[in-house]
C-alpha cells in the first residue's frame, strides 16, 4: 500500500498495513463514488465524510489484491 502525496508508507503486507492502521487509524468515514475498471485494474473515486476526495487503485492477481495506491485530490 503506498501514498500519493502523503508522508506514510508504503507499507508492504497485511502485517505492515495492520499495523500502520492499527498505530494511525483514519478518524472519519468514507464513501465509494465510483469505479471504474480496466482488465485487472479497479480505480475508485471516494469522498471523506468531511468532504476532502481522492482515488484508490488496485491492481489485481486472481482474487487477491498486488498493490494499492491511495491518492488524495481535494
Amino acid at each position: 500500500m503506498s501514498f500519493v502525496g502523503v508522508p506514510a508508507g508504503p507499507f508492504t503486507g497485511r502485517d505492515a498495513i495492520a499495523a500502520a492502521y492499527a498505530q494511525q487509524p483514519p478518524t472519519e468515514t468514507l464513501q465509494a463514488l465510483r469505479i471504474e475498471t480496466d482488465g485487472d485494474v479497479d480505480v475508485v473515486g471516494f469522498a471523506w465524510a468531511s468532504g476532502s476526495t481522492g482515488t484508490m487503485r488496485l491492481e489485481w492477481d486472481a482474487d487477491q489484491v498486488a498493490a494499492l495506491e491511495i491518492a488524495f485530490t481535494g
